[in-house]
């Protein structure tokens, strides 16, 4: 069964001091949704995507050049003291947690560095520093870039060094352990069986410690002693975190170069055909990825029978572009091998040239199709941006937005409204003066028409410069809603014809005689704009399309995947 996850608790983690939960579900549905993730830089988001990284995998550090660790701390140093804890629970039933404190029993404890069953094979997050570098790596070591991605297909390691270092950081533990345990025994003559393996034990040794020196009553142990304990307790902690990837070194050997290179050919041709859809480039060809060396990694763009280097080619835009298609289709290869398809992409679009970025996430939402996504953004407009194109993907998402003010010590997490209907949604709530609802109402009118004589292809008077007022879209739409269905459109219609005047005389402009217009008179104003985009859109937020025609009436039809039955619209 595919999971997905439905939600997170995180504590002391980074950016978050005391407790945060989010969730990936909706009322009463207990589906695992995708997330748009959005807030202000330094709000927290990268504190989450990490927690749910460290909560699945138990790692947030990636490799670098040479297979080299980049690490990063887990806890907050700041407001607590506390060891850092995140639970997930995903939609098929199953809870883990990992980090400091006990659990329920229906809920699994992680320890060292076991994964979360279906997350052995690949990261969960791609980054953007992950889409900067890609072209920076030197090509002789270029391999790297996907160390935590080869290693544990087939777990086998990516090159006979890193194999080899990995027993040696093992052994060179062990023996640190031995040394110190060799110390120690001296001060436990009246120990019996055998000396501690885990962490866990640790305190036991450290209480019979204390009695031995106190002669059958417990004792502040004295320096040395309260010294070799402390190295005893550091190597048994280092060996057994060395030990998994020490005794897989001992027995596994390296990747099968030929299939390395089965993996990298399609992930290119996957590549390739991705690149050729979202920029147009058909005269690409193909991406040839060859393995060269211990780490190596040639990368050459093929095009009219011609291999040509694409850094000597592509623009830097294409580049990053190129590079963040690379890391999708290689989560696309670790989903086909096994991977849950859950992806998360950390702020990735950023390095994306903004006119290439709205294509982009509506192909990746289709070749994503039936994936949990977590998108983060710190951009409004492009959050707009990219819940339209996952509506377009038919992507069951929810948006959140994530907040830090002066008066709480960590982030918080809010439902923030989106679309054309936003302010106005605001105004309303809030209770705002007329004249702000009033306002807020006709700039949410002229958003309305804007998409709507697009997405509906009404004829429009082209006009000088192509300045338009908010007249010369409404009067052809108007005419052209009056021959559609629903039959109550003509409604709507009519009710915005009736009082859209309001934008301008209270909404737009000051006007003395206007000032004391009712505010039922806003509200229906309100109301029939709320109206008209409930009449003319999916509850995903997708626009309907033009449909077919029936008995001199045309209708509207949904251009999602939500294959619902037009309803009929509210007056």
């Amino acid at each position: 069964m595919t999971k997905k996850i439905t939600s997170v608790t995180i504590s002391n983690f980074r950016g978050i001091s005391e407790q945060m939960s989010m969730s990936f579900t909706k009322g009463n549905d207990n589906r695992g949704r995708s997330i748009l993730l959005y807030g202000e830089n330094g709000t927290g988001k990268s504190s989450i995507v990490d927690a749910i990284e460290f909560a699945t995998r138990s790692v947030v550090s990636r490799r670098t050049i040479g297979g080299k660790k980049d690490r990063r701390e887990l806890q907050n140093l700041i407001e607590s003291t506390a060891g850092p804890r995140v639970d997930i629970a995903f939609g098929n039933g199953e809870s883990y947690s990992r980090g400091a404190g006990k659990v329920s029993p229906d809920v699994k404890k992680l320890v060292r560095l076991n994964p979360v069953p279906g997350f052995e094979i690949c990261p969960l997050v791609i980054r953007r520093r992950d889409i900067d570098g890609f072209w920076t790596m030197p090509e002789e070591v270029r391999q790297s870039l996907f160390f935590d991605y080869f290693r544990d297909l087939g777990g086998a390691f990516l090159d006979e060094e890193a194999r080899q270092l990995a027993v040696k950081t093992y052994q060179d533990a062990v023996s640190l352990h031995e040394k110190a345990l060799a110390e120690i025994v001296p001060y436990l003559d009246r120990w019996e069986g055998e000396y501690p393996e885990h962490t866990s034990a640790l305190s036991g040794l450290r209480s019979h410690l204390m009695y031995e020196h106190g002669s059958g009553h417990p004792r502040a142990l004295p320096v040395v002693v309260e010294q070799l304990f402390k190295n005893f307790s550091a190597s048994l902690k280092g060996r057994n975190l060395a030990a998994a990837a020490g005794k897989q070194a001992l027995t596994q050997g390296v990747n099968d170069r030929s299939r390395v290179q089965n993996i990298l050919t399609r992930v290119s041709k996957r590549a390739a055909a991705d690149f050729r859809t979202v920029t147009g480039a058909e005269w690409v060809t193909d991406f040839i990825f060859t393995l060269t060396g211990e780490t190596g990694i040639k990368i050459k763009l093929l095009t009219r029978g011609k291999t040509i280097d694409p850094t000597q080619i592509l623009s830097e835009a294409m580049l990053d572009l190129l590079a963040l298609l690379i890391f999708i289709e290689m989560h696309i290869e670790c989903a086909i091998a096994g991977q849950e398809k859950i992806i998360i992409l950390d702020d990735v679009f950023q390095s994306v040239d903004r006119s290439l970025r709205m294509r982009t996430l509506e192909h990746l939402g289709k070749r994503l199709e039936g994936w949990q996504i977590l998108l983060t953004l710190h951009d409004r407009l492009w959050l707009e941006m990219a819940n339209r194109a996952l509506n377009a993907a038919g992507n069951d998402h929810l948006i959140l937005e994530l907040r830090r003010t002066t008066a709480h010590k960590q982030p918080f997490l809010l439902t923030p409204a989106t679309g054309p209907l936003r302010d106005l949604q605001h105004c309303i709530g809030t209770q705002a003066p007329a004249t702000l609802t009033a306002g807020a109402a006709g700039r949410a009118l002229e958003a309305i028409l804007e998409e709507a004589t697009q997405v509906l292809q009404v004829t429009i008077r082209r006009k000088v410069d192509d300045k338009y007022t908010i007249n010369d879209l409404w009067e052809p739409l108007r005419a052209d809603l009056l021959k559609s269905e629903p039959a109550n459109m003509s409604s709507i219609v009519k009710r915005i014809e009736d009082s859209r005047f309001l934008r301008n005389s209270v909404g737009a402009h000051f006007n003395a005689a206007a000032e004391g217009i009712s505010s039922l008179e806003i509200s229906d104003f309100a109301d029939a704009v709320m109206a008209l985009r409930g009449a003319l859109t999916c509850h995903c937020g997708s626009h309907f399309k033009r449909g077919g025609t029936a008995g001199g009436k045309w209708k509207l039809a949904p251009s999602c995947k939500h294959r619902i039955a037009v309803a009929s619209a509210q007056p």
